[in-house]
């Protein structure tokens, strides 16, 4: 059965990794849709790309994260209305599919839902459990408020979606959803695994370790950077940090500051299909997270038998048992990161470890496995 599907994307901000995710899913999508109405706020991609049967309508939107929280409300209803407006506009949708990561969208489902169409919320978490657990350092202001009203939005969402696509199977005790298990499926990503593979020796790779993410504060890109100190204290090992984002010269100044500046190599965007190449030269792929979901650098590390030291958040647990798949630190502070940076790489069965993390990916994040939950999810 073909489908057309309307696929509604949530950016806060212009992001070349959010195009690559997004471009993954209409990969899986495409397989069983006759067309894909993509409607995306903040889009920064290469259209060239995109599958031959998607349409696409860029939507320039204000980041509704910044300011005081007074006045986000108008930017959000207002986003949302544009929204509204062009789902209207799209004629004989099968299926609405609202990528929105973790924020509440009320006003665009309860449009779904009077156009009688089938909705699909693929979250990435709950907002008001986020914000709840202040684990998230801009979650920290007006928490009361903003859990009160998340929380109302978020029961109108589950409520209103005929299915809900959660990244990870742990999702629904973390952040509370059991009353909406019949609801649940799993719609988690995959990983190109003929591009993503070994194809050098963890011995004999030039960085002892990398980041690559966004240098933004949740990613805990600023603790990494001040352990660099201690873990490159012989004064030649290198590291490499890819990845762009408002805290870029703040990084490069705790480097300089540290004396490490030239041990370090510092990449602001690398393409997609280049990535396997710095992994396979990378020996520990460094993850020191406030918050996150099941990262994609976590599942290209280790499709690339390349090990992983992480913080225990979000869907990493489900990916990542300690000493089994990869390696899982106490917290992310910087002597924290460093202490377990000294770990991993002095571990006996380091490569007995990197085998278990690629049978993972083999299993259960082949494009094969994760087109088939999908099937799941917009035909049942």
């Amino acid at each position: 059965m073909k489908l057309k599907v309307g696929l509604i994307t949530l950016q806060i901000r212009e992001s070349l990794s959010a195009f690559e995710i997004y471009l993954k899913l209409m990969k899986v999508l495409e397989s069983f849709s006759t067309e894909i109405a993509w409607i995306a706020t903040n889009y920064l991609g290469d259209d060239s790309r995109l599958p031959e049967n998607v349409t696409l309508k860029k939507l320039k939107s204000i980041d509704i994260d910044k300011g005081l929280f007074i006045k986000r409300i108008p930017r959000y209803l207002w986003r949302e209305m544009k929204i509204v407006l062009q789902m209207i506009k799209i004629r004989d949708v099968d299926v609405f599919i609202f990528y929105c990561g973790y924020l509440p969208l009320f006003p665009v489902l309860f449009a779904a839902f009077f156009l009688r169409r089938k909705t699909v919320l693929r979250i990435d978490g709950r907002s008001s459990v986020i914000v709840r657990s202040g684990t998230r350092p801009d979650t920290r202001d007006n928490r009361l408020i903003r859990i009160m009203i998340h929380s109302f939005i978020e029961k109108i969402d589950y409520s209103l979606a005929d299915k809900i696509a959660v990244e990870y199977e742990s999702m629904v005790e973390r952040y509370n959803l059991q009353e909406y298990l019949h609801k649940i499926a799993l719609g988690n990503q995959y990983i190109d695994t003929n591009l993503f593979k070994p194809t050098r020796n963890l011995k004999d790779r030039g960085y002892l370790l990398g980041y690559f993410g966004r240098l933004s504060q949740e990613k805990g890109v600023l603790e990494l950077a001040r352990a660099l100190s201690v873990v490159l204290k012989d004064g030649k090992s290198r590291a490499i940090i890819v990845g762009g984002g408002e805290l870029y010269e703040e990084v490069e100044s705790i480097l300089i500051e540290t004396g490490i500046k030239g041990q370090v190599e510092i990449v602001r965007w690398v393409a997609l299909d280049e990535m396997p190449a710095y992994l396979n030269d990378t020996r520990l792929v460094v993850v020191p997270s406030y918050m996150e979901g099941v990262p994609n650098i976590v599942l290209e590390a280790m499709a690339c038998g390349t090990p992983v030291l992480a913080t225990a958040v979000g869907g990493i647990p489900d990916v990542i048992i300690d000493g089994e798949t990869g390696f899982i630190m106490e917290d992310n502070s910087p002597e924290c990161i460093a202490r377990n940076v000294s770990r991993v790489l002095s571990h006996q069965a380091i490569e007995e470890i990197t085998s278990k993390a690629r049978a993972i990916i083999d299993d259960k994040y082949t494009y094969e496995v994760v087109v088939e939950n999908y099937r799941k999810i917009l035909t049942n």
